[in-house]
């Protein structure tokens, strides 16, 4: 489904945020830090053809919507972390945030844009919504002295109603929030531009929000060469790897 010259888009972003934080010290080693952040956000998509017709009193015609959506959400997004010194030099830290993903202009954009590596075409969806995150990460740290840092840590991920690309045919993706509760496993909104499967049409009403999940483990060095010689402090060494896993329904 590809669109002639002509057609236009008009997308608004509108956001607010306010965020709430408070610090509470129990004992010498141990911190605990939470807070709120309250976030509001809209986006409206107006997707029409501009108006090149004309009709026969001479007058331009108007233009013709062909896609809309609008997409509000207010959420409450807390977040917990403790934070337990066990001697001076090292942290054991236990944190929990939720956080949400927005879509962008490219999901919710009903235009179809190729894709020259795997030759199929992939198409926005104005009723794709944000994805809610819960995560929970563990880290230990450890630093032996002034500006290095050793550290280990596990972190876990659900992501409600994920993003992703899904086939609607042997040639086209869409981006859709995946979905459980049908027989095949898995349904996609509706967009009214390209049509769907027959069995597709409740999808709204019959599927629920799949949640995917991300989960490892990371491995963090900071340090420099110091205990080589005088002047080897300068040649530092920064490092990161980290393991990751998902799964998707």
């Amino acid at each position: 489904v590809q669109f002639p010259p002509g057609y236009a888009y008009k997308f608004n972003y509108d956001g607010f945020a306010g965020y709430l934080m408070g610090e509470f010290v129990p004992s010498a080693k141990l911190r605990i830090i939470g807070g709120v952040r309250y976030q509001t956000i809209e986006m409206a998509l107006d997707g029409f053809s501009r108006p090149t017709l004309v009709n026969p009193e001479g007058k331009t015609l108007d233009s013709i919507s062909i896609a809309n959506g609008t997409f509000f959400t207010d959420d409450f997004l807390p977040a917990l972390n403790l934070i337990y010194r066990p001697t001076e030099n090292m942290n054991v830290r236990l944190g929990y945030a939720r956080t949400i993903a927005i879509p962008s202009f490219r999901e919710v954009a009903v235009f179809v844009n190729n894709n020259f590596r795997g030759d199929y075409r992939t198409a926005g969806n104005p009723k794709t919504r944000r994805s809610v995150i819960d995560n929970i990460d563990l880290r230990y740290e450890w630093s032996p002295k002034p500006g290095a840092i050793f550290s280990i840590g596990g972190f876990y991920k659900e992501i409600l109603g994920p993003i992703e690309l899904v086939f609607q045919s042997d040639v086209l993706t869409e981006f859709v929030n995946l979905r459980t509760g049908t027989d095949s496993g898995l349904v996609a909104p509706i967009n009214p531009i390209i049509p769907k499967p027959q069995e597709d049409e409740f999808a709204e009403e019959l599927g629920d929000l799949a949640v995917a999940l991300a989960y490892g483990v990371e491995f963090e060095v900071r340090t420099d060469f110091g205990f080589i010689g005088k002047g080897w402090d300068k040649l530092r060494l920064w490092g990161n790897y980290a393991l990751i896993r998902t799964e998707v329904p």
